[in-house]
C-alpha cells in the first residue's frame, strides 16, 4: 500500500505482538511492519505486573519477554529501544528509521478480523489531515483518538519535530499532544464513529472471547 507503513510497540509481551504481526500480515500480506521493543527486560517483571493490574485487561495482557521471536520476521523491522521509555517515546524513538507518509499504529492486543481497515480509515483524506481514527472525547479543543488502532502523518511529526511523549500515567493518551499541535496549525484529524470497531477486536475491552485472543497468538 503506497504511502502507508504499519507500527506497533512491544513491551514484554512478545506472544501478543507477534498475534498482532500476523494479523496485519493476513489482511496486508505486502505492508511493511515495524515493530519497537520498548525495552524489555525481565528484571521488569514488578514494573510490568503493576502496569497490568487493572482488571480492565482482562488478563489480554500476557507477560513474555521473549523478544528474538519478534526479530527477523519477513517484511518486517525490528527497531530496539535502548531502555524501557513507555509507549509514546517508543514511537518517537522509532520514527527516524521509518520513511512514509502515513503510520498506521495498532497496540499489541488488537486483532484485525477483516480486510479493508485501512481503505475504511482513509477513505476521501486529503492533505490537510493529519490523523484518523475513532473519536474518543467530543470536545473539538481538546482533540483526542482512540489510541489503541489510529493512523498518523509521520510526514508532519518529522516536519515539526513533535514527539508523542505520555501526558498521563502509562501513556494511554500518547497522541494527544501531536494532534493538539496539528490542529492548532489547520491540519484536521479525521474523526471515524464506531464502524471502525467491526474491522478489529481490541482484546483488552473483549472479556470472554479467549479464542480470539489465542487465534493468532
Amino acid at each position: 500500500m503506497k504511502d502507508v507503513v504499519a507500527l506497533t510497540v512491544n513491551w514484554l509481551t512478545a506472544r501478543r505482538t507477534l498475534g498482532a504481526v500476523q494479523s496485519i500480515r493476513k489482511f496486508y500480506p505486502d505492508l511493511k511492519i515495524y515493530i519497537a521493543d520498548d525495552g524489555s527486560d525481565p528484571k521488569d517483571l514488578p514494573l510490568f505486573y503493576a502496569a497490568y493490574k487493572d482488571p480492565t485487561y482482562n488478563g489480554a495482557i500476557v507477560y513474555d519477554p521473549s523478544i528474538e521471536k519478534l526479530k527477523n520476521i519477513p517484511g518486517t523491522q525490528f527497531i530496539q529501544v535502548p531502555t524501557h521509555r513507555r509507549h509514546g517515546e517508543s514511537i518517537d524513538y522509532a520514527m527516524p528509521q521509518i520513511n512514509s507518509k502515513w503510520v498506521f499504529h495498532i497496540d499489541s492486543d488488537v486483532r484485525l478480523i477483516k480486510p479493508g481497515i485501512i481503505e475504511y480509515m482513509m477513505k476521501d483524506v486529503d492533505d490537510k489531515c493529519c490523523g484518523i481514527g475513532l473519536q474518543k472525547v467530543q470536545n473539538p479543543d481538546y482533540p483526542k483518538v482512540f489510541n489503541a488502532v489510529f493512523l498518523f502523518r509521520q510526514d508532519l511529526l518529522k516536519k515539526y519535530k513533535l514527539e508523542m511523549k505520555p501526558i498521563y500515567e502509562l501513556g494511554l493518551e500518547t497522541n494527544t499532544r501531536y494532534f493538539k499541535f496539528l490542529t492548532d496549525k489547520k491540519y484536521q484529524i479525521k474523526y471515524l464513529g464506531e464502524g471502525i470497531k467491526d474491522y478489529y477486536v481490541h482484546l483488552r475491552y473483549e472479556k470472554g472471547k479467549e479464542d480470539e485472543w489465542n487465534k493468532y497468538y
